[in-house]
């Protein structure tokens, strides 16, 4: 029971998280060290656009005897911005979704020579190799990489100042992403036996409706099965909406810190802001649901 007392997150679970195999600054295993110690019952790796951490991860789980779900983040085109997909239970040697990752991430590399050629323009000269070093060993090349960089090389002041000098839209190191559609994405990864949730659907800056439909209409075409309700962008209001979106469709219900290490200083796993708790029921009702099916947990 002392045990117990001491891991403040028993009884709790974070289904979204970031390591250095993307863009985040604690390795893969110091990631489920931190949630062993936490207590908290599970937690899933969903690294942008790869899985790479999720080994490393998966061992370290092993050893400690932490619950790891192995997944990944990714994101897709709509009128309104980037649709974020965390995808859980993800096998990283699928053949569909090896494909639909090499795809993401051709066009995270496009992006990523289009900001150095933007930067080059005025005058900034980054290249590839200095960005790399950022990464913690990771491929997975992302604006925080290339911000870390900028900092390193005098150009700002901290991380935030980069993005906002040069990475935002409007600004010279800004390039849109080219992405695939929901159906492309969620279609692939449907095909591959992952559970798909839509990440933090209330930071999509939506006209009012439109994502119960666009929910709605992908949970019809059997392509959605969940949605993130408890994440750090929602607040009480938009979690009680989320909540009961799921509800009305038939979702099940998905959380996590969206953790990323000191890129975002103020969020800490299984806490969030401090006020996030994401109860281990809905993963026991994740469970059910892929047992359900025939797929396995």
């Amino acid at each position: 029971m002392a045990e117990q007392d001491n891991r403040p997150l028993a009884g709790f679970i974070d289904l979204h998280t970031h390591t250095t195999a993307s863009d985040g600054t604690a390795t893969p295993a110091e990631v489920v060290e931190t949630a062993h110690g936490l207590g908290l019952d599970a937690i899933a790796i969903t690294d942008h656009d790869c899985m790479d951490g999720v080994a490393e991860a998966v061992q370290t789980g092993l050893r400690l005897g932490q619950t790891v779900i192995p997944g990944c983040e990714l994101a897709a085109h709509t009128p309104y911005g980037e649709m974020h997909i965390v995808g859980l239970w993800a096998e990283p040697g699928h053949k569909t979704l090896n494909n639909l990752l090499k795809e993401q991430q051709a066009m995270r590399e496009l992006r990523f020579q289009e900001i150095l050629a933007g930067l080059h323009r005025v005058g900034i000269n980054l290249n590839k190799d200095e960005v790399a070093a950022e990464t913690g060993g990771g491929n997975s090349v992302g604006r925080p990489h290339i911000a870390r960089a900028l900092l390193r090389k005098g150009y700002a002041h901290s991380v935030q100042d980069a993005f906002k000098r040069y990475l935002v839209p409007g600004k010279a190191g800004y390039a849109p992403r080219r992405l695939l559609s929901p159906d492309e994405v969620l279609t692939a990864l449907k095909e591959a036996g992952v559970t798909t949730v839509f990440a933090h659907p209330m930071s999509l800056p939506a006209p009012e409706g439109w994502v119960r439909k666009e929910a709605e209409r992908l949970h019809m075409l059997g392509l959605l099965d969940g949605i993130e309700a408890y994440h750090p962008e929602h607040d009480k209001a938009k979690v009680q909406y989320v909540e009961q979106l799921a509800a009305d469709l038939g979702l099940l219900l998905s959380g996590g810190s969206d953790y990323h290490g000191t890129v975002k200083p103020k969020i800490r796993l299984g806490f969030g802001e401090g006020r996030l708790r994401v109860p281990v029921e809905l993963l026991a009702k994740m469970k059910s649901y892929r047992e359900n099916i025939g797929l396995p947990v």
